[in-house]
């Protein structure tokens, strides 16, 4: 309890240590944020009883819990790949599950997380129909988002042992988690108090799981450079190809846009309606969260550095402009 105690003040003390009045406005304008986006909510669960809008309660509600779930998820990849931090060195005489509860504690202390808290607290507060029910299911939901999150970035960063037992232990339990989910999606509202204890067991399974995945991890993966022997890929290309963050904007772009189309082709197949044609007041919610933070954070974040390298390389427009034009041409 003390190493956790200590890891969590730790974390707390790094995001204060520099630009203390930047981050101390920025938190406080995600909790203004996190109450706008619980009273709209609110509202939105208010229309949804009173018939207006094209879904009830329940709908609205697991919708709910579906952006929760994606957000916590894509928080870590999106727009930029955040890498997973590990606050106890493995040489360190820790015990891994030791080790495992303190990184797993640390890293919910986080402004993301406290402004997340503070938005399903307050929509608690305003909405009548978010129950103390609903309110627990999210909590299960943005845990399972977070575990989810952790079990990719083993993936991404650590090279695993396929033939361990504790990889198929993680197999086994993953498949656990998957076969209850399948069964009671966790994202569907509950009504009863025995739904919660099936989630908190399909949770249990899949932590299990996680902590398996991590046991079979032994080393990082070594950064490898794609070469191209073809001699009609330029060298901006082979540049470009290589570019960790130009690889993310086109793995982002591109799955935000088959995100967008698979939903919109979802809705339309069922009701005959494309998304959001009925329901404009949605777009409060979508235009600030998902246009501006990919838009902004992730096209003008990639496209400052890509203007500031090609200005101190040749400083001429007709270079940027072609460089620009390439990551657009594979994107559209």
């Amino acid at each position: 309890m003390d190493l956790i105690l200590y890891s969590c003040k730790a974390r707390l003390n790094s995001y204060f240590r520099h630009k203390k009045m930047q981050r101390v406005l920025l938190l406080a304008l995600g909790i203004v944020l996190s109450a706008f986006y619980a009273w709209l909510f609110t509202y939105l669960l208010q229309q949804a009883r009173e018939g207006g809008l094209n879904m009830d309660v329940s709908q609205m509600l697991g919708y709910t819990n579906l952006l929760l779930l994606a957000f916590t998820i894509l928080r870590g990849f999106f727009p930029a790949y955040i890498p997973k931090a590990d606050f106890i060195n493995r040489i360190y005489p820790v015990k891994p599950l030791k080790r495992f509860w303190t990184e797993l504690v640390v890293e919910l202390v986080s402004p993301f997380y406290f402004v997340l808290l503070n938005f399903l607290l307050l929509l608690f507060m305003m909405s009548s129909d978010y129950t103390v029910l609903h309110l627990v299911q999210s909590f299960l939901v943005f845990l399972t988002a977070h575990i989810t999150r952790r079990s990719l970035q083993v993936f991404i960063e650590r090279r695993i042992n396929w033939r361990s037992s504790a990889f198929w232990g993680a197999m086994i339990m993953a498949g656990a988690f998957i076969a209850l989910e399948a069964r009671a999606p966790m994202f569907e509202p509950v009504n009863s108090v025995m739904m919660l204890v099936v989630h908190l067991a399909s949770l249990a399974s899949f932590l299990l799981a996680n902590f398996l995945l991590e046991q079979a991890a032994f080393e990082p993966k070594r950064r490898t450079v794609n070469y191209s022997h073809n001699a009609r890929r330029s060298l901006g290309w082979r540049l470009f190809k290589n570019h960790k963050m130009a690889k993310q904007l086109l793995l982002f772009g591109l799955g935000f846009k088959v995100l967008m189309l698979g939903i919109d082709a979802t809705v339309y197949t069922a009701k005959g309606i494309h998304m959001l044609d009925k329901n404009a007041t949605l777009w409060f919610f979508v235009g600030p969260l998902v246009i501006y933070t990919y838009v902004f954070n992730n096209v003008w974040g990639f496209y400052k550095n890509l203007w500031l390298t090609t200005e101190r390389a040749t400083g001429s427009y007709k270079e940027f402009l072609k460089a620009s034009l390439l990551p657009l041409r594979m994107l559209s």
